[in-house]
C-alpha cells in the first residue's frame, strides 16, 4: 500500500496551487501542518482536516538547507539570507527530495579565489524550475572573510559572475 498523501489535504492543496499537485513526498510538520515536496517548489501549510493557509518557496531562491536529524528539522536559508525551517513529526522521503529538487536547480557552480579575502566566493547559475523559460540566475555566495560590501571585492566579484556566466550561460 502507498503512503499516500490524504485526500483532504490534497485537494486543499489544489485548491492553492489552482492544479492537481503532483507530490514527490510529504512530512507531517510538529503543529500538525503539512510540509510537501513538488517538483519546483516546497509548499507547507494545510491543517490536519485539510484546510489552511498554504506558503512556497521555489527551489531556486534557496541558498542551502537540508535535514537535521537530531532535531527532526527541515531547514533552509534563502537567496536573501531570511532562514526557514520545519519541525517534522514524519519526515518520509522529504529531506531526501528536498535536497534533490535544490540541487536540480544548480546549473553551474565554481568557487573563485578573491585577493584578499579568506576563502572567496561560489558563483553559482541556478535554473527557477516554476518557469522552464526563464533565464538562469547568476549569484554570488560570499564565503568566510569576504565581504561583498567592499568596492574592490565587489568589483572582483562582478568580474568573477561575468567570466563564469559567458562559459556556462546559454
Amino acid at each position: 500500500m502507498l503512503n499516500r498523501l490524504a485526500k483532504p489535504v490534497r485537494r486543499d492543496l489544489a485548491g492553492h496551487l489552482g492544479a492537481s499537485p503532483r507530490v514527490l513526498a510529504w512530512g507531517r510538520v510538529v503543529d500538525g501542518r503539512w510540509c510537501v515536496a513538488l517538483p519546483d517548489r516546497l509548499v507547507w501549510g494545510g491543517v490536519p482536516e485539510g484546510a489552511g493557509q498554504w506558503e512556497q518557496l521555489a527551489y531556486h531562491l534557496i541558498e542551502h538547507g537540508g535535514w537535521n536529524a537530531e532535531l527532526s528539522e527541515l531547514a533552509w536559508t534563502r537567496t536573501d539570507g531570511r532562514r526557514g525551517s520545519l519541525r517534522l513529526v514524519d519526515p518520509g522521503r522529504l529531506p531526501e527530495a528536498f535536497v534533490d529538487r535544490v540541487n536540480a536547480t544548480i546549473v553551474a557552480r565554481e568557487r573563485v579565489p578573491i585577493e584578499g579575502t579568506d576563502d572567496g566566493v561560489v558563483i553559482s547559475g541556478r535554473r527557477d524550475l516554476t518557469d522552464p523559460d526563464a533565464p538562469l540566475t547568476w549569484r554570488a555566495s560570499p564565503m568566510r572573510g569576504t565581504k561583498l560590501s567592499d568596492p574592490r571585492v565587489a568589483a572582483e566579484v562582478d568580474a568573477a559572475i561575468a567570466r563564469v556566466r559567458a562559459e556556462y550561460d546559454i
